[in-house]
């Protein structure tokens, strides 16, 4: 249960208010780029937690894709504005998913997916709650009754929630938690896709490039080679 709790921590409350405060603070370009350094944080965890081996692949796969991110965020209109609290805020949204990952790892393979995500959502429910006391900002209940924010609640809770946590824990268990974390790199892609077909907002061909090289990211980093070899004739003790 402890495992399960800080799965809710790392991988829900923690990992939703630093990002969605960053993005208060700094622009929403810039939480993208630096919270699509998940996997490669993901990766460099599982390594030293002897989850799964770090490789060439992996680390060339995320310098393709990781330029790839960045073509397709600022989507041929570059523009660079530091703030290191929110960006900072954003690094340590990626570093909580890449613990909350490695933890699903271990407790994937022992539990199925549905009893880890309801768990998982239990404990990131309780955990939010001090982060919300502590925060003292005004909490009015009356929009919540209204259509389209009580629609747009439902959809993020069953869908963006529950059944995508659902689907994330199924992979990670059928796939690893390495190369799940690869396909992390094809969220703004996709997000350009839908903002053109739901938002009518152009797609430069910069951010075509940048889908390219995301795609070829991912698919070099679904063949692993170890980057750290055992010398032939040694023998493990």
């Amino acid at each position: 249960e402890g495992a399960f709790l800080l799965m809710g921590l790392a991988g829900c409350s923690l990992y939703f208010y630093t990002e969605n405060t960053a993005l208060t603070h700094t622009l929403a370009a810039n939480v993208s780029i630096i919270v699509a350094a998940a996997p490669i944080f993901t990766a460099i965890l599982a390594h030293f937690a002897g989850e799964e081996r770090f490789s060439r692949r992996t680390l060339l796969g995320f310098l393709i894709a990781f330029t790839g991110v960045i073509l397709v965020v600022f989507n041929g209109a570059f523009v660079l504005k530091l703030d290191p609290r929110g960006d900072l805020l954003a690094l340590g949204a990626a570093a909580c998913w890449a613990v909350y990952s490695v933890l699903l790892r271990r407790m994937g393979g022992q539990h199925d997916p549905l009893l880890v995500t309801r768990r998982t959502l239990f404990w990131g429910t309780v955990t939010a709650v001090p982060i919300v006391l502590l925060e003292g900002a005004p909490f009015p209940a009356a929009p919540l009754a209204t259509p389209a924010i009580a629609g747009n609640l439902l959809f993020l809770g069953l869908i963006g929630s529950g059944l995508c946590y659902v689907l994330w824990n199924r992979t990670v268990r059928l796939l690893g938690v390495v190369s799940a974390n690869n396909f992390i790199y094809l969220i703004p892609f996709v997000t350009i896709v839908a903002a053109a077909l739901f938002l009518e907002e152009a797609i430069s061909p910069i951010a075509i490039l940048g889908a390219a090289l995301i795609t070829a990211g991912v698919v070099v980093t679904q063949r692993e080679t170890p980057l750290f070899r055992r010398p032939a004739g040694c023998r493990s003790h």
